[in-house]
């Protein structure tokens, strides 16, 4: 209702449709009727929208496993009627071959733009089976290079965990860990790197944080978005993000003009016992004074974070952006720089060493 009215893009999961559970709670059936259930309900509300859904760490049957193509199978028939109910996505002819092995794929969108959904799972640095991990992550990075290889516009890569580190373990812990596992990170970025210009952007959840991260790599700007949650766990206020995309009258491609978040304060709500209303937000355009978000403008304003004398002005606009107030309200300002250009642990280390912080408890406390 406060779209008002069918989305003009895709909608896009980010995954974790189902219940954030422990070791002792988890019950895979349920965790499958949550996924349906949400899929079901985007259908019910947006019946002609096309739905790109990844799988979070906490869809998996079992925490931090790598699934088998059975379960695959039935996620395919949750994810796959609502990835093609647009008529103008188009996937190619291995779509589902591809995602029973492993959970991930690609789909192009009214021959705009190419959508490639990772399974970020497979990367996870949290994986308790490295020999299997190992055989699955490479042919999902061998796929991720081969599918841009042969997209023919832009790309828009989204994921569950991002390849950055842990903004919660760098404040709550005060320890540096990525993600992802390092060889990763690494793989990652060269593929980016070589198929940067055909990059749209890169988009990630589980962090419950609206924020972003934007590391040069050889000259090469590398970024990617992070979106709050729709759920209130972890105190946070359920939260969503736009996407406005258009045509740059420059290189005549698809590129991101700016990203909206929404939010709503269910506690109050909820103590007024009335329907949450979904009705401020903030822009990541308007906050850090970027006609379009290219990389390139990303990264020349984390630099106003350190640089700006009048109290910090752009980090103090970033915090009043993020609604799910865990760890950056409350970051020193180059901590939190240092986060926002840096994926590794050893240039954030020396990045906030730079600045006179001690980076030795960061290391000792991600053992």
């Amino acid at each position: 209702s406060h779209l008002n009215g069918p989305a003009d893009g895709p909608l896009i999961m980010l995954g974790d449709a189902a219940l954030h559970q422990n070791e002792q709670s988890w019950d895979y059936k349920k965790t499958l009727e949550s996924m349906r259930y949400l899929s079901d309900q985007f259908q019910s509300f947006f019946p002609t929208t096309s739905v790109f859904s990844v799988i979070g760490n906490n869809d998996l049957p079992a925490h931090n496993t790598v699934p088998d193509i059975g379960w695959y199978t039935t996620v395919l028939q949750i994810f796959e009627p609502g990835i093609t109910r647009d008529p103008r996505v188009i996937v190619p002819a291995n779509f589902q071959e591809i995602f029973m092995y492993g959970g991930y794929y690609s789909a192009k969108f009214d021959n705009k733009f190419t959508v490639i959904a990772l399974n970020t799972n497979l990367f996870s640095a949290n994986v308790k089976d490295l020999a299997v991990q190992t055989g699955y992550a490479k042919s999902h990075l061998e796929w991720l290079n081969e599918t841009l290889v042969s997209v023919e516009n832009r790309a828009l890569i989204i994921g569950h965990i991002p390849p950055v580190l842990s903004l919660y373990s760098l404040h709550h812990k005060q320890a540096a860990k990525t993600m992802w596992r390092l060889q990763y990170i690494e793989q990652f970025q060269k593929i980016f790197l070589e198929h940067h210009e055909k990059i749209m952007g890169t988009m990630f959840g589980h962090e419950h944080q609206d924020t972003f991260v934007v590391e040069e790599v050889q000259d090469v700007k590398m970024g990617m978005f992070m979106f709050p949650a729709l759920s209130p766990i972890y105190d946070g206020q359920p939260s969503y993000g736009v996407m406005a995309l258009h045509k740059s009258e420059e290189t005549d491609m698809m590129t991101i003009r700016n990203i909206f978040t929404f939010h709503t304060w269910l506690d109050y709500y909820t103590a007024i016992k009335k329907e949450p209303q979904f009705n401020t937000y903030r822009s990541f355009g308007e906050v850090l004074n970027l006609k379009e978000l290219t990389y390139d403008g990303l990264k020349n304003r984390t630099k106003n974070i350190i640089k700006e004398s009048d109290g910090f002005k752009t980090f103090n606009g970033l915090k009043e952006k993020i609604y799910q107030e865990r760890t950056v309200p409350i970051m020193n300002p180059h901590t939190f720089y240092c986060y926002t250009t840096n994926t590794k642990i050893a240039e954030f280390i020396k990045c906030i060493e730079n600045f006179g912080i001690d980076g030795k408890p960061y290391i000792v406390n991600s053992v």
